[in-house]
């Protein structure tokens, strides 16, 4: 079997609205908390979506916009896997 990795792929922007809306009732989740989580995605989760798009098992799903993220995510990997 062959393991694949889902990419949402966002907007930096738009992921930032995302979190600070989504926690705004959260005192802790400021701008500098919100902008340190998007690093570390950059600094250590970049290196393994690159991992498995070299290997031909990345599905990138384009996740900024509002649509039904599951029907989204159902048409790609029928597109990808069949």
């Amino acid at each position: 079997n062959r393991c694949y990795l889902i990419h949402l792929m966002c907007d930096d922007d738009i992921c930032y609205k995302r979190l600070f809306n989504r926690h705004s009732e959260r005192k802790a989740e400021t701008e500098l908390i919100i902008r340190q989580r998007m690093k570390n995605f950059y600094e250590e989760t970049v290196k393994v979506i690159q991992q498995f798009k070299e290997n031909g098992r990345l599905i990138e799903v384009d996740s900024s916009r509002r649509i039904n993220m599951f029907l989204n995510l159902q048409y790609y990997l029928k597109a990808e896997i069949n």
